[in-house]
């Protein structure tokens, strides 16, 4: 089935059998959705709205890179890839013609389509789901006596609802794809270019982001896709998986009810909780396998090299660890060793010996402060590695946490648990940021 989208403010450009909508970052051909990377499509945008006149290169350049340093040949790459997209040839162009030493013509004829002359059955339509079953309002709503703390929230009942921690829920899934970038090794000898990118939820539908069933968007190992909950307005969710190279999300069957959804290493399978239930996707054949029941409100889950599957499966309780294929989960911390009431948000740090989770206190006047520890499988017991207010990610050598209301990455050896003496703020929640 097709729902037309709102058309409202919108520009559309057809020329031959495209269409394409600036504000919805769409291209499609013939009614289907053409598959286009960012910089291409802003490039097309510009040659369009200029159709039939020679746009020179350094606009071209200035527009697509502002205010950053590029050669000639990264506009050449995107010229490219937009012919790619048009199926358009060079030697005998349909669409973009180079105009030697000055540029770039769009010659096709493009005509701007007024809202009238678009009839009900618009072309540039999205898929509609069938009814999914309603979710319990209690697997929406937060616990009220429970620390929530994994980035988008802080420890303890005093923040739930702190529109502050909303914004910093934001300010990590952004910062933490930029550290990804700016730290792994290929990276580090390249010329930096601003890359701008940004992913929104299906029409009628909202980000789960908070919350005791929360679903945040979550990249896979090699950041190519990404996993995301999103409830509509009847309040029924499921999780969404998008391509970085596609330009809609598409929802899983299956996932009705998920919840706080994290990636197997190869990025071939996704775990997630749904109906008191630990549960894995297979992306191969979209087969939900039932992993293991949990108690409550499940507090995260991370998927180690190999079969293995660390969760925390209630609001008061230790890490837990199972196969993906199934089984009994058994404990791989203690609680009545520490002085802290939850043990929550484990984290791999893929060298099959240690894995990161977050120790909190419900009753905090008269309680340590929140920690992050490092857990080990060899029956050690936890080490401490720094005070925190939420969840950690150990990206390419950083810790990266949230302290003081401040983004920090700080330097980290998952193999003795030391941290390096200096940490970089990368967001501030007061709109300060610094390196």
């Amino acid at each position: 089935m097709k729902a037309a989208l709102s058309r409202a403010g919108l520009r559309i450009y057809q020329f031959g059998a495209f269409r394409l909508v600036p504000e919805r970052l769409l291209l499609t051909r013939d009614g289907r959705p053409v598959e286009v990377g960012p910089k291409a499509l802003e490039l097309l945008v510009l040659l369009v709205e200029q159709a039939g006149q020679v746009v020179n290169k350094k606009e071209l350049i200035d527009r697509l890179w502002p205010d950053t340093f590029v050669e000639e040949n990264n506009l050449a790459r995107a010229v490219c890839s937009l012919r790619q997209a048009l199926a358009d040839d060079s030697a005998s162009p349909q669409y973009v013609k180079t105009v030697p030493r000055r540029g770039y013509i769009f010659t096709h004829p493009v005509q701007q389509i007024s809202e009238r002359s678009l009839s009900g059955a618009e072309e540039i339509a999205v898929p509609t789901l069938a009814p999914i079953p309603a979710v319990a309002p209690g697997k929406i709503r937060a616990s009220e006596n429970s620390p929530s703390g994994r980035f988008w929230s802080r420890i303890g009942p005093r923040s739930l609802g702190n529109p502050r921690v909303t914004a910093l829920m934001a300010v990590v899934v952004l910062a933490v794809g930029a550290l990804f970038l700016a730290f792994t090794p290929s990276a580090l000898h390249l010329h930096r270019v601003s890359t701008r990118s940004m992913i929104a939820p299906p029409l009628g539908w909202e980000f789960l982001t908070t919350g005791g069933m929360a679903a945040p968007l979550i990249l896979s190992p090699d950041a190519a896709n990404a996993v995301f909950g999103a409830r509509n307005a009847n309040s029924q969710s499921m999780l969404f998986l998008r391509s970085l190279t596609w330009l809609t999300a598409e929802p899983v069957a299956g996932t009705e009810g998920a919840a706080m959804p994290f990636w197997s290493p190869d990025g071939r399978k996704i775990g997630f909780f749904a109906d008191q239930k630990l549960k894995t996707l297979d992306l191969d054949n979209r087969s939900v396998h039932v992993v293991c029941d949990v108690k409550e409100e499940p507090r995260g889950g991370t998927w180690e090299t190999g079969d293995t599957i660390l969760f925390a499966d209630s609001t008061r309780g230790p890490i837990l660890e199972v196969t993906s294929s199934g089984g009994t989960p058994t404990p791989v911390t203690d609680l009545a060793q520490s002085h802290f009431t939850t043990h929550r948000w484990p984290e791999s740090v893929h060298d099959g010996k240690h894995f990161l989770f977050l120790a909190a206190n419900h009753d905090q006047a008269s309680s340590p402060k929140s920690a992050v520890f490092l857990g080990s499988f060899d029956g050690h017991p936890p080490r401490f590695v720094v005070e925190s207010d939420s969840n950690a990610l150990f990206v390419a050598g950083q810790l990266l946490f949230v302290s003081g209301g401040k983004l920090l990455a700080q330097p980290f050896d998952p193999g003795t648990g030391s941290v390096g003496t200096a940490a970089r703020i990368l967001k501030d929640t007061n709109g300060h940021s610094g390196i």
